[in-house]
């Protein structure tokens, strides 16, 4: 599909194009649309005239600045998580956690999702594949030698393509040196409790060693990730030279995530987020037309015609080949806090007129 060009920067939900038309922005993962919030751009500026711009140098180094604990702690106590680690990405946290791992054991054995984000995969690496993957990946690990590491990587939820995935089998591993890590990109600040993500959840699985990474660069705004796990796993990777090497996300921004987290914007874009999302199903029955969960905000469908005829509305989703160029071009619409209540019954309206 042809790209839109902008004539300056992507609002929340309203955009034009170069001969000025204007468009309805209904895709992307600015979930709790932070990217224009008041607040959460006050808290930035503030952040920026107390830390500047960016930090220049390792978290490592003998300079410490306490904005990043201060807003680590935070933000496990938001996860549900005993600890947080941030960096500069949900792709290094990804590519950190697996490399850390990769080096606790001679002998390690892994399984991915078939859809398995590429933050979590290492060049050359093999996808698992069938409906039942982690239930036949759980078998293995039963009936595996004693001596080997296993490794489950998985994403929480499925994207561009909405799915969910069952995480019952691992309530029968009989090994507890199996490790289960799980993108939760795609749920931090969208599902869970007051908008927690996925870690309570997952936590709740006896007997596994728990790490979930995420992109802050979606629904919270801050251009950085996060590994969330037990402090003891978590002090171990920052060890790693990839961490003491790597840039951190910028410190206004670890400010701008506190006192969002503080002043409770975050969950007030949540709570509009579930209201524009109820009042969109309300409007239009999505039924086996388009591919969605209860508790998510995400639609998609693989019939492009959709997206040729909500552009021609003047509403704009998402469609392309992701995430590579092999992919079949995916139609992805996203309810963001962003939108108001005639955007939610707007596109209702187009998307019934589509399907009649």
């Amino acid at each position: 599909m042809a790209e839109i060009l902008l004539t300056g920067s992507l609002p929340s939900r309203l955009l034009r194009d170069l001969d000025g038309r204007e468009y309805m922005w209904c895709s992307g993962t600015d979930y709790l649309g932070m990217g224009h919030h008041a607040g959460f751009i006050t808290h930035l500026t503030e952040g920026i005239g107390q830390y500047g711009t960016h930090f220049g140098s390792s978290r490592n180094n003998s300079l410490q600045l306490t904005i990043y604990r201060e807003a680590e702690v935070l933000l496990a106590a938001f996860t549900g998580a005993p600890a947080a680690l941030t960096v500069s990405s949900g792709m290094l946290a990804g590519q950190l956690i697996r490399g850390w791992l990769g080096k606790l054991s001679d002998t390690v054995v892994t399984y991915e999702s078939p859809h398995l984000h590429p933050a979590l995969r290492f060049p050359g690496s093999t996808k698992s594949s069938g409906t039942n993957w982690l239930g036949d990946a759980v078998e293995a690990i039963n009936s595996a030698a004693a001596d080997a590491m296993h490794v489950i990587y998985t994403d929480a939820i499925g994207s561009p393509w909405v799915e969910a995935v069952d995480f019952s089998p691992l309530m029968t591993l009989k090994r507890e040196n199996t490790w289960v890590v799980v993108d939760d990109s795609h749920g931090l600040g969208v599902m869970g409790a007051s908008g927690g993500g996925n870690y309570r959840q997952l936590a709740a699985i006896p007997g596994i060693n728990l790490v979930v990474v995420a992109s802050l660069n979606k629904a919270l705004g801050i251009p950085g990730g996060v590994l969330l796990g037990r402090q003891n796993v978590l002090d171990g990777v920052r060890q790693s030279p990839w961490f003491s090497a790597g840039s951190p996300a910028p410190p206004a921004y670890m400010y701008a995530l506190k006192q969002s987290i503080v002043h409770g914007d975050y969950y007030q874009a949540y709570v509009r987020l579930l209201q524009n999302n109820t009042l969109f199903r309300a409007a239009f029955d999505a039924g086996s037309r388009l591919a969605y969960l209860d508790d998510y905000v995400g639609y998609s469908t693989l019939d492009t015609g959709l997206y040729t005829f909500l552009k021609e509305q003047g509403i704009l989703a998402s469609c392309f080949s992701y995430p590579d160029p092999e992919a079949p071009p995916m139609v992805r619409l996203v309810i963001s806090a962003a939108h108001q209540p005639a955007d939610m019954e707007r596109l209702a309206a187009a998307c019934s007129a589509y399907y009649t």
